[in-house]
């Protein structure tokens, strides 16, 4: 089983729970090459890492580097760091061998077992995901049609044959020169505008985002305003039976590895840090986004909800 992680030296710590989290969940007979695209991770996490995987026997550890300049645009960030960009580069980075992985994101945790996942049958599709919640107002900034579904890339089982034979890294470098760097959503944005009728959805299982726990379905329906979803019943179904964690940036909550957390799931991820010697970073709010996930606790929740939606339908996909 192969799995691939993008990371840069600030995410290392946040990559080593991961890889810990996915090494505990993984079946003591399951064999499993973790391959680490690193850009500029420091030599003393990278051996950090590589002593963490030793324990475990069956499995294998590879860093990949970036030598060379691959982007020919400057990338101008609309979330995320410069290296969720480097999983764009999979099918040339990794040996031609291998010819299907499932890509994580640093900050997942996983629960589970994946083999069910990576062996799956992909109906000759390129690769599997799990539907994202985006409205129709950025999807028409994307160039997809209103009434086609957006997969959010943290968790992607990929058919790495056919990404090289489709020959998807050069077309996914000539979108992002289309988008000049600055694609709506970043690399989210970028992986959807090219390959939005050409994933196999997923169970909501494997890509638990926060905001499936921050909000209620109505909530969250109403706040992202979505024209096709999963049912209520089947993401209730997931939170029973999670695999993959995501801990999506929310508007309602802070990510588990900073001391003021208390979204769901930071209990686990504290102990895995625990385990690992690691310490919670202190988090550094800023005023207005104190000012709503305080109004999101009070009896102004549900108008606060309503122009936070206005917000994400008519104004945030224009302003990157």
């Amino acid at each position: 089983m192969n799995i691939v992680y993008a990371s840069d030296n600030n995410f290392a710590d946040i990559l080593k729970v991961s890889v810990l989290s996915l090494l505990r969940n993984t079946e003591g007979t399951q064999k499993i090459h973790i391959w680490v695209i690193d850009n500029e991770i420091s030599e003393i996490k990278k051996e950090g890492l590589r002593e963490q995987v030793a324990d475990f026997p069956n499995a294998a550890l590879t860093f990949v580097q970036l030598t060379t300049q691959i982007f020919n645009t400057n990338i101008n960030l609309d979330r995320g760091s410069v290296s969720s960009y480097d999983r764009l580069l999979v099918g040339s980075l990794l040996p031609v061998e291998v010819e299907r992985v499932i890509y994580l994101d640093s900050d997942v945790m996983i629960q589970g077992s994946l083999t069910d996942l990576y062996y799956m049958d992909m109906n000759d599709k390129v690769l599997a995901a799990v539907t994202d919640v985006f409205n129709e107002t950025y999807k028409k900034i994307l160039n997809i049609p209103a009434k086609s579904s957006m997969f959010n890339p943290g968790v992607m089982l990929i058919d790495l044959s056919k990404w090289r034979a489709l020959n998807l890294e050069e077309q996914l470098l000539e979108q992002l020169e289309y988008f000049n760097g600055n694609p709506l959503q970043g690399d989210l944005g970028l992986l959807n505008s090219l390959l939005y009728n050409s994933y196999q959805e997923l169970d909501p299982k494997y890509n638990m985002m926060t905001a499936f726990y921050d909000f209620t379905y109505e909530e969250l329906i109403q706040f992202k305003m979505p024209n096709y979803y999963y049912s209520k019943f089947r993401l209730e179904t997931a939170k029973k039976e999670v695999v993959v964690r995501h801990f999506t940036t929310s508007i309602s909550s802070i990510r588990p590895w900073y001391q003021q957390s208390s979204v769901e799931g930071v209990l686990e991820w504290g102990h895995y840090m625990d385990e690992l010697g690691l310490q919670k970073l202190d988090y550094k709010e800023k005023c207005s986004r104190r000012v709503v996930r305080t109004l999101l606790g009070t009896p102004f929740r549900k108008v606060t909800l309503y122009l936070l939606s206005i917000i994400q339908f008519r104004i945030r996909p224009f302003f990157k």
